[in-house]
Protein backbone atom coordinates (compact mmCIF):
# COMPACT_ATOMS: atom_id res chain seq x y z
CA UNK A 1 0.00 0.00 0.00
CA UNK A 2 1.39 3.20 -0.98
CA UNK A 3 0.09 6.16 0.25
CA UNK A 4 1.57 9.96 1.58
CA UNK A 5 0.97 10.97 5.04
CA UNK A 6 1.21 14.59 6.25
CA UNK A 7 1.81 16.38 9.71
CA UNK A 8 -0.42 19.56 9.54
CA UNK A 9 0.66 21.31 12.13
CA UNK A 10 -0.08 25.26 13.61
CA UNK A 11 3.58 27.07 13.33
CA UNK A 12 3.42 30.50 14.93
CA UNK A 13 4.41 33.44 13.47
CA UNK A 14 7.41 34.99 14.20
CA UNK A 15 9.55 38.13 14.53
CA UNK A 16 8.37 41.64 12.82
CA UNK A 17 5.07 40.90 11.98
CA UNK A 18 3.95 39.37 15.75
CA UNK A 19 5.78 42.77 17.16
CA UNK A 20 4.38 45.16 15.10
CA UNK A 21 1.06 43.86 15.89
CA UNK A 22 1.54 43.48 19.80
CA UNK A 23 -0.18 40.38 20.59
CA UNK A 24 -0.01 36.78 18.89
CA UNK A 25 -1.17 36.33 15.51
CA UNK A 26 -2.90 33.38 14.22
CA UNK A 27 -0.99 30.39 13.55
CA UNK A 28 -0.47 29.49 9.73
CA UNK A 29 -0.48 26.03 9.07
CA UNK A 30 2.53 23.88 7.71
CA UNK A 31 2.36 20.47 5.95
CA UNK A 32 5.50 18.40 6.59
CA UNK A 33 5.67 14.93 5.36
CA UNK A 34 5.93 12.30 7.58
CA UNK A 35 6.16 8.36 7.74
CA UNK A 36 3.74 5.89 9.92
CA UNK A 37 6.39 4.32 12.08
CA UNK A 38 6.87 8.49 13.29
CA UNK A 39 3.24 9.74 14.10
CA UNK A 40 3.64 8.66 17.98
CA UNK A 41 7.64 9.91 18.04
CA UNK A 42 8.21 12.54 20.28
CA UNK A 43 8.55 15.75 18.51
CA UNK A 44 8.81 19.75 19.01
CA UNK A 45 5.19 21.37 18.89
CA UNK A 46 7.11 25.23 18.61
CA UNK A 47 10.00 26.56 17.23
CA UNK A 48 12.57 26.07 20.27
CA UNK A 49 10.29 24.01 22.57
CA UNK A 50 11.33 20.79 24.13
CA UNK A 51 10.21 17.44 22.14
CA UNK A 52 6.74 16.34 23.72
CA UNK A 53 5.50 12.63 23.71
CA UNK A 54 2.48 12.64 21.06
CA UNK A 55 -0.74 11.04 22.66
CA UNK A 56 -3.02 11.84 20.10
CA UNK A 57 -2.87 12.35 16.25
CA UNK A 58 -5.96 12.92 13.98
CA UNK A 59 -6.00 11.71 10.33
CA UNK A 60 -8.40 13.57 8.23
CA UNK A 61 -9.04 13.20 4.72
CA UNK A 62 -12.41 12.68 1.98
CA UNK A 63 -13.88 9.11 2.10
CA UNK A 64 -11.67 6.94 0.32
CA UNK A 65 -8.44 8.24 0.70
CA UNK A 66 -7.05 5.40 3.18
CA UNK A 67 -7.49 6.50 6.80
CA UNK A 68 -8.78 3.32 7.34
CA UNK A 69 -5.66 1.28 5.90
CA UNK A 70 -3.63 3.78 7.68
CA UNK A 71 -5.16 2.69 11.11
CA UNK A 72 -5.00 -1.20 10.38
CA UNK A 73 -1.54 -0.51 8.66
CA UNK A 74 -0.28 1.56 12.20
CA UNK A 75 -1.38 -2.02 13.84
CA UNK A 76 0.08 -4.74 11.63
CA UNK A 77 3.35 -2.95 11.87
CA UNK A 78 3.32 -2.59 15.15
CA UNK A 79 2.68 -6.49 15.86
CA UNK A 80 5.53 -7.10 13.34
CA UNK A 81 7.62 -4.75 15.68
CA UNK A 82 8.47 -2.05 13.27
CA UNK A 83 7.68 0.96 15.68
CA UNK A 84 6.02 0.97 19.08
CA UNK A 85 7.95 -0.90 21.46
CA UNK A 86 6.57 1.31 24.17
CA UNK A 87 3.09 0.21 23.46
CA UNK A 88 2.57 -3.08 24.96
CA UNK A 89 -1.42 -2.83 23.55
CA UNK A 90 -2.89 -1.40 20.47
CA UNK A 91 -6.71 -1.70 19.86
CA UNK A 92 -8.59 -0.24 16.57
CA UNK A 93 -11.64 -0.05 16.99
CA UNK A 94 -14.10 0.29 14.31
CA UNK A 95 -16.76 3.37 15.46
CA UNK A 96 -18.96 2.70 12.68
CA UNK A 97 -19.98 -0.59 13.41
CA UNK A 98 -21.21 0.50 17.26
CA UNK A 99 -24.53 1.08 16.49
CA UNK A 100 -24.69 -2.57 14.70
CA UNK A 101 -22.85 -4.74 17.59
CA UNK A 102 -24.77 -1.89 19.98
CA UNK A 103 -27.99 -3.69 18.74
CA UNK A 104 -26.95 -7.45 18.28
CA UNK A 105 -25.49 -7.55 21.89
CA UNK A 106 -28.74 -6.27 23.50
CA UNK A 107 -30.05 -9.72 22.53
CA UNK A 108 -26.71 -11.64 24.00
CA UNK A 109 -26.60 -12.13 27.89
CA UNK A 110 -22.87 -11.12 27.23
CA UNK A 111 -23.70 -7.31 26.62
CA UNK A 112 -21.77 -5.09 29.36
CA UNK A 113 -21.98 -1.52 30.08
CA UNK A 114 -21.56 0.96 27.48
CA UNK A 115 -17.70 1.72 28.22
CA UNK A 116 -14.81 1.85 25.68
CA UNK A 117 -13.21 -1.41 26.66
CA UNK A 118 -16.77 -3.39 26.79
CA UNK A 119 -17.13 -1.64 22.73
CA UNK A 120 -13.48 -2.97 22.13
CA UNK A 121 -14.68 -6.45 24.48
CA UNK A 122 -17.64 -7.01 22.01
CA UNK A 123 -16.27 -5.63 18.68
CA UNK A 124 -12.81 -7.09 18.68
CA UNK A 125 -12.93 -10.37 21.33
CA UNK A 126 -16.33 -11.21 19.60
CA UNK A 127 -15.34 -15.29 20.03
CA UNK A 128 -15.88 -14.60 23.77
CA UNK A 129 -18.55 -17.28 25.12
CA UNK A 130 -18.94 -17.57 29.07
CA UNK A 131 -19.76 -14.74 31.50
CA UNK A 132 -16.82 -15.77 32.86
CA UNK A 133 -14.15 -15.58 30.10
CA UNK A 134 -16.28 -11.89 29.23
CA UNK A 135 -16.03 -10.26 32.98
CA UNK A 136 -12.17 -11.67 33.21
CA UNK A 137 -11.21 -9.75 29.44
CA UNK A 138 -13.52 -6.62 30.82
CA UNK A 139 -11.10 -5.85 33.38
CA UNK A 140 -8.21 -6.77 31.49
CA UNK A 141 -9.10 -3.92 28.91
CA UNK A 142 -10.12 -1.73 31.81
CA UNK A 143 -6.38 -2.06 33.17
CA UNK A 144 -5.10 -1.97 29.77
CA UNK A 145 -6.43 1.29 29.40
CA UNK A 146 -5.50 2.92 32.54
CA UNK A 147 -1.76 2.34 31.13
CA UNK A 148 -0.23 5.16 29.41
CA UNK A 149 1.12 2.57 27.11
CA UNK A 150 -2.03 1.28 25.45
CA UNK A 151 -2.90 2.69 22.32
CA UNK A 152 -6.45 3.17 20.90
CA UNK A 153 -6.85 3.96 17.30
CA UNK A 154 -10.63 4.92 16.86
CA UNK A 155 -11.12 4.16 13.24
CA UNK A 156 -14.27 6.19 11.34
CA UNK A 157 -15.07 8.32 13.76
CA UNK A 158 -16.94 10.76 12.18
CA UNK A 159 -19.01 7.49 10.41
CA UNK A 160 -20.21 6.43 13.74
CA UNK A 161 -23.66 6.94 15.62
CA UNK A 162 -23.73 10.07 17.92
CA UNK A 163 -23.46 7.55 20.82
CA UNK A 164 -20.31 7.32 20.37
CA UNK A 165 -19.89 10.49 22.30
CA UNK A 166 -20.33 8.91 25.35
CA UNK A 167 -17.28 6.40 25.16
Amino acid sequence: VQFQLMLDEDKELQGRQQKAMGRRVRAEQEKTPIELRNLFRPRSLEEGAPAQVIQKVLLIGNPGTGKTTVSRRLAYDWARGYWGGECKAVYVLPVRALHQQRQDNQRSPLYGEETLQAAIANLLFDTIRSPEEYSKLLVQLADDLQQPSTLVVLDGLDEGPREVDTL
